[in-house]
């Protein structure tokens, strides 16, 4: 048996991810206020194509957050004070409080 590598497929996959994991987001999103305001500026004006490398990387961590989480997808998007949250979850696991 060989094993060969489909670099079409593989091209896919990748591509498919990238899609999922770098959307492009409108408006100011939670996200973009955990970097250097500048730097998260410049990302958006001038963006950089990311590596497959990088793509991988972040879909490890999205594939971890889903197992630990225990469930599959954000909660819903949430506009609080003018910024855009995609929460992991809508309710507190350890106090039950709701995210209003």
């Amino acid at each position: 048996m060989n094993i060969t590598e489909d670099i079409d497929f593989r091209q896919v996959l990748i591509n498919r991810i990238a899609e999922r994991e770098f959307s492009v987001r409108t408006g100011v999103h939670m996200s973009d206020l955990n970097y250097c305001l500048n730097k998260q500026s410049l990302r958006k004006l001038y963006p950089v194509v990311d590596t497959d490398k990088e793509v991988l990387l972040f879909s490890l961590g999205y594939a971890t957050q889903t197992w630990l989480a225990g469930k599959f997808g954000d909660a819903s998007t949430k506009e609080i004070d003018g910024i855009v949250v995609t929460p992991d979850s809508l309710v507190c696991p350890e106090c039950g409080g709701a995210i209003e």
